[in-house]
């Protein structure tokens, strides 16, 4: 399994695989503050061009449903590991 997932992280976009500082804001702001988890809890939340996941793993804490995208088959592929070792109880739907 581990040779799969190192042989997807030698395509040459890197793009989505950079936990952005942007996405470390939200994930805290989500995850840590309390408006952040009145903001979606029981909601569905929707992450466009989700790349490593962190603030949509977050949300899934409190929200009703997650939907995760990205536009890179080969992100969206670690991002289904990600979210699976992260948020296994969690309701979690990753579309390209």
């Amino acid at each position: 399994f581990l040779d799969w997932l190192f042989s997807r992280l030698t395509d040459v976009d890197h793009t989505g695989r950079v936990i952005w500082p942007s996405a470390k804001i939200c994930a805290r702001f989500v995850g840590v503050h309390p408006a952040g988890k009145e903001l979606i809890l029981n909601k569905t939340v929707l992450e466009i061009g989700s790349g490593a996941g962190m603030p949509g793993i977050m949300s899934a804490m409190w929200s009703k449903r997650t939907v995760m995208t990205d536009g890179n088959s080969v992100v969206l592929d670690i991002l289904h590991v990600s979210t699976f070792l992260l948020s296994p109880n969690q309701t979690m739907l990753l579309a390209s």
